[in-house]
């Protein structure tokens, strides 16, 4: 699972995964350089720490979209 920055998602938002879009969880610090992840709810559910970046474990990441 790739990080990938809002505005890269945001440039070719077309070609994004239809997934739930992880982002550190002090949306006032996001930027367009802000670096999050895609993934699937049940991907998290059946390998939580298989699938997220161990960054986003550590610090709580959210869901955003």
């Amino acid at each position: 699972m790739a990080l990938i920055s809002i505005q890269d998602v945001l440039i070719d938002i077309e070609n994004m995964p239809n997934d739930w879009f992880y982002l550190p969880p002090d949306s006032k610090s996001w930027t367009l350089d802000t670096m999050g992840f895609f993934c699937d709810d049940e991907d998290i559910s059946k390998n939580y720490q298989i699938n997220l970046p161990k960054k986003a474990i550590d610090e709580n990441w959210i869901p955003t979209l």
